[in-house]
């Protein structure tokens, strides 16, 4: 026998809105979920084999601030990549087999490279690894994008640099003459003809991100809005600049974004209210899709509890304006875990 028409319409309409919660909580999907920190996230896809690998770091039992960096390919057991010292992870090309990160022991921070089909660790050469203190490596078949700390001689400098693999030419390509308390550049990534990272001025109060072309020598700034911080910025293969921004604080209205070149910026994803987002990294796959992977931290948690997600942006609906809320309150605590990447 049929069922009446208003509760089949009443079956039909609670079907209609369970499907739209679960699509919700489907979007993004954890990746790593345990109680230590995981972030720093960087993630390729083998299109031959169809097997997905994640590198990332991850705190040690008993000190969320100590880091180890590991690799992870189509699920299986996570490999650790740093032998010594403590590490942070980096970027990896899967074409190359070879995942990068940054290793410290003291004053001493260099950049390494796994081969994950030999098992093999090779330092960086001279012209990246020097006394100073190298960071956040990213990397592109023959480039290799870092940063370096200059603590040990004056003046204290922050500086990006692209290493080109292939013809051993080092390029920089952006540069802070302070300390850590008044800025730092960051390496963001470095795809196809494209390079962004962030920079932070006047006591990081002012937080930008830059884009960069190799081809061309042409740099953007992505246009910043009034009273918001930008950073922590991925890049597709065609220039497509994704990056956070918030108010400051943790968890202050912190959108995902994008910046294609033309006049604005537009909204990509907001996570849970009281959220923040840290290192976004852009992975293309061969479906012509592009999955964002990132960390998020719920700020209301007595201790800090960083997890990652892989947003898949094609299956995202932007999320609506968000009305500004209250005074700047300062830059986000966001950069709390990973700034143990720089000496400062």
């Amino acid at each position: 026998m049929g069922l009446h028409p208003r509760l089949a319409a009443a079956i039909a309409a609670a079907t209609v809105l369970l499907l739209a919660v679960t699509a919700q909580a489907s979007v993004p999907a954890p990746v790593r979920t345990t109680r230590a920190n995981e972030m720093l996230p960087a993630a390729g896809y083998d299109e031959l084999t169809g097997t997905e690998f994640l590198t990332w770091s991850r705190s040690r039992p008993g000190a969320d601030q100590v880091y180890d960096a590991y690799l992870q390919q189509h699920g299986g057991p996570p490999v650790q990549l740093n032998d010594r010292g403590v590490a942070w992870s980096g970027d990896l090309d899967v074409a190359r087999h070879l995942a990068v990160y940054q290793q410290a022991r003291g004053d001493d921070s260099k950049i390494i490279l796994f081969d994950w089909a030999t098992g093999r660790r090779t330092a960086a050469p001279e012209a990246v690894n020097t006394p100073a203190w190298e960071f956040a490596p990213r990397l592109q078949g023959d480039y290799l994008l870092f940063g370096r700390e200059t603590w040990r001689t004056r003046p204290h400098v922050y500086e990006l640099f692209l290493y080109n693999r292939a013809d051993g030419s080092v390029k920089s390509l952006d540069r802070i003459p302070h300390g850590y308390n008044y800025g730092a550049v960051i390496p963001g990534q470095v795809n196809g003809d494209w390079v962004v990272w962030q920079k932070a001025t006047d006591y990081w109060s002012d937080m930008r991100v830059y884009r960069y072309n190799l081809v061309t020598g042409v740099k953007d700034e992505v246009p910043v809005t009034a009273g918001r911080f930008d950073y922590d910025p991925s890049v597709t293969a065609d220039g497509t600049v994704y990056f956070v921004r918030s108010r400051g604080g943790c968890g202050w209205n912190v959108r995902i974004r994008s910046f294609t070149g033309e006049e604005g910026t537009a909204p990509v994803y907001a996570p849970p209210e009281g959220s923040a987002i840290d290192r976004t990294y852009a992975e293309e796959r061969p479906d012509g899709s592009t999955h964002l992977i990132f960390s998020r931290l719920a700020c209301y948690l007595p201790e800090a509890d960083w997890n990652i997600y892989r947003l898949r942006v094609e299956d995202v609906a932007p999320p609506a304006p968000v009305a500004a809320r209250g005074a700047l309150v300062g830059p986000p605590t966001v950069f709390a875990p990973s700034a143990t990447q720089l000496h400062h």
